[in-house]
């Protein structure tokens, strides 16, 4: 619950879990936050397996929650 790898400073974060939960997102978010208090211009990637959500509703939700927090560049392999 709330794992992903951090690479390059936090300019890469992954999850390629079977399932990727609430908390893995909000620690996700949580961590991106944390860092633009340090560097206000901090761009980051997300990549998350698409075989990880229920349904495309669920994976439509997490990636706003993603967006909601400011993160822009999201990929769903």
């Amino acid at each position: 619950m709330g794992k992903f790898y951090s690479v390059a400073g936090g300019t890469l974060r992954i999850n390629l879990d079977k399932v990727i939960d609430d908390g893995t997102i909000k620690a996700i978010c949580d961590d991106y936050r944390n860092t633009l208090e340090i560097d206000e211009d901090h761009k980051t990637t997300v990549v998350l397996r698409e075989t990880s959500f229920r349904d495309s509703v669920e994976k439509t939700n997490k990636k706003h929650e993603l967006e909601k927090a400011g993160i822009k560049e999201i990929i769903i392999l």
